[in-house]
């Protein structure tokens, strides 16, 4: 067996961080997700990993507010233009 790299979160560590913030959907901070999965007995350094490696393929989007940090679920791209002229469209029809 492979010496475990110490720099990268192993998969399972990312799937459950990346889980918990799916099922919660809310903003977070570091300290916040080591207490949720402390449970899962996954440690601080474990879940910085996983979120510069969830944030690296663009799972995660992150927001810093001074020296704090507050981690989001990226959330799916807007509707295109043609869904709002639609829109519009079926609200002159209504009017």
């Amino acid at each position: 067996m492979p010496p475990k790299d110490s720099k990268t979160a192993s998969a399972d560590e990312q799937a459950a961080v990346l889980e918990y913030m799916q099922t919660q959907n809310r903003p977070f901070s570091v300290q916040n997700i080591v207490d949720a999965l402390q449970k899962h007995s996954i440690k601080k350094t474990a879940v910085d990993r996983s979120l510069a490696s969830l944030l690296d393929a663009a799972s995660i989007t992150q927001k810093l507010y001074g020296k704090s940090a507050v981690y989001l679920v990226a959330q799916p791209p807007p509707p295109d233009a043609s869904a709002h002229a639609e829109t519009a469209a079926l609200d002159a029809q209504i009017a």
